[in-house]
């Protein structure tokens, strides 16, 4: 390969590269609906940022969970802000609790794939390098 050749192909992967990261960007949303509660949220992805600060929030999973639910639906946001509000609760994460376990791990594994978490990978191993 000369060094031409090499600068192209570089650039070409940068720009690659380049247009992936923007699209990372743009975070992902779409709305759910919740049998339970007969009513629908819509959630978000997380930057891993947010991702890894929900994850830090507490030493308990489970409050974990509820607290990535929140963070990423402004549905259960605006919900907790009117209850809390009417009294109906103290803490806004308890909006969380109207939501079975099992709609809570459904909910988190959503707004996990939608994060970029799950997913089918791209990588594969290669036995050998074309140059």
């Amino acid at each position: 390969m000369t060094g031409k050749d090499n600068t192209v192909n570089f650039q070409a992967f940068a720009r690659k590269a380049a247009e992936r990261i923007q699209t990372r960007k743009t975070m992902k949303k779409k709305w759910l609906y919740v049998g339970a509660l007969e009513e629908h949220i819509q959630i978000r992805g997380l930057t891993d940022q947010e991702a890894a600060d929900c994850f830090e929030y507490s030493d308990n999973d489970h409050t974990n969970d509820k607290y990535i639910m929140y963070y990423a639906s402004q549905t259960l946001q605006e919900l907790a802000k009117y209850m809390k509000q009417e009294g109906m609760i103290q803490e806004e994460l308890e909006v969380c609790d109207c939501i079975s376990k099992v709609d809570r791990n459904q909910i988190v594994h959503e707004i996990l794939e939608l994060s970029g978490f799950y997913g089918k990978t791209t990588v594969k191993e290669l036995k050998e390098v074309k140059k």
